[in-house]
């Protein structure tokens, strides 16, 4: 029991420490994003409540003679680290030409994550605003 405990806890430790978040300019609103044995995956808040509990990014490739690496492509579900991080906020009001409202603010923080798929030495960027 102890040990399992134990695991679970460094487990919690290990992904809190690797996890990156972005938060909502008003607060209320939260993303996490880790990697999960080399697996995307983020998780989301809203006002401290759980809404989208841990959930794996991914896509699955085609696999024929068109594909770019042919039978031997590898899907983006897994195998990737995290080479990069960057947050930015974004804060604009614009007026539209038309339409109900006289003004309409862009207001975010954002999140950009750039990770490595080193078996087809690839790159990929996910943005989370």
């Amino acid at each position: 029991m102890k040990k399992t405990l134990f695991t679970a806890l460094a487990l919690a430790l290990y992904l809190g420490a690797n996890a990156q978040t972005v938060t909502s300019p008003d607060g209320n609103v939260s993303v996490k994003f880790y990697l999960q044995d080399g697996r995307p995956t983020y998780e989301m808040t809203y006002k401290k409540k759980e809404v989208i509990r841990p959930s794996h990014l991914g896509l699955e490739l085609a696999k024929d003679k068109h594909a770019s690496n042919g039978t031997n492509e590898q899907d983006l579900m897994d195998g990737f680290t995290v080479k990069d991080t960057q947050t930015a906020t974004f804060d604009e009001t614009w007026r539209p030409v038309w339409g109900e409202t006289a003004t309409i603010r862009n207001h975010y923080n954002e999140l950009a994550v750039t990770l490595n798929q080193a078996s087809m030495q690839r790159d990929i960027r996910i943005r989370f605003r």
